[in-house]
């Protein structure tokens, strides 16, 4: 096919790595990769190719305007043609680079971490511990609802900037997102984090063992207490004895 074949010798050229990416911090058997559902391809193109048709529809109007000037007819179709043949070549590109985008997006997910792998000129790679998320949100637009994807967001106390460049939202606001995925993977994805987070500060930072509970300690403390007062009551010196007045 002729779209692998120029995206293999892009990828060869910009050295990009066409595989996911290393799994994060977590278990081994804890992996999971997922990608963006094929129904985000086609979002993709709905708003790019629809913001182009729209644009060279006016353009085209804008030139018709001169028609009713002498020879205004073939100047309008040659401009036409030049307009309508760069366009095409315009979009043809552009289709190229939204499947490079879409082929290069990796979830990784563990029981610990999630990482976000995207871009093919500049790779981006996010990484997102558990313990410091703290808000997880499914959004969905009208187009969103209409193809039947969604795009899961987790936003966390302190994110990594994306390697290969800054990513101002990602790296200000320190959110991810999981673009154009399944509504039921979507959603089961969200309750398995909650979940792997909800275990993971349970453990204690660290996976420490939990500590010891305040009512048991104040016991300890007490016991400890009486043990000091009755040694300090065993090696008190006894009481000299009364001199006998003459």
């Amino acid at each position: 096919m002729l779209y692998e074949a120029l995206k293999d010798t892009l990828l060869e050229l910009l050295q990009a790595p066409a595989h996911p990416p290393e799994p994060p911090l977590g278990s081994p058997g804890s992996v999971q990769v997922f990608r963006a559902s094929p129904r985000y391809l086609t979002l993709q193109l709905i708003r790019h190719f629809g913001s182009m048709g729209t644009a060279l529809l006016f353009e085209l109007i804008g030139w018709g305007a001169i028609v009713p000037v002498p020879g205004g007819k073939t100047v309008f179709a040659v401009v036409a043609t030049l307009i309508v043949g760069s366009t095409l070549l315009l979009m043809l590109a552009r289709y190229f680079l939204i499947r490079i985008d879409y082929d290069m997006r990796f979830y990784v997910l563990t029981d610990r971490s999630l990482r976000i792998r995207r871009g093919a000129w500049t790779v981006e790679e996010s990484t997102y511990t558990f313990a410091n998320v703290q808000n997880i949100t499914l959004q969905q637009g009208p187009l969103e609802r209409w193809l039947g994807i969604t795009h899961l967001q987790v936003e966390t106390a302190g994110g990594s900037t994306p390697k290969g460049g800054p990513d101002a939202a990602e790296a200000l606001n320190h959110q991810g997102r999981l673009d154009g995925i399944d509504p039921d993977t979507a959603t089961e994805l969200r309750d398995r984090i909650l979940r792997h987070i909800s275990d993971y500060r349970d453990a204690g930072l660290g996976d420490e063992p939990a500590r010891t509970p305040q009512a048991s300690t104040t016991g300890q403390r007490s016991a400890m207490l009486r043990a000091i007062i009755d040694e300090l009551r065993q090696i008190r010196p006894a009481s000299p004895p009364s001199s006998d007045r003459d």
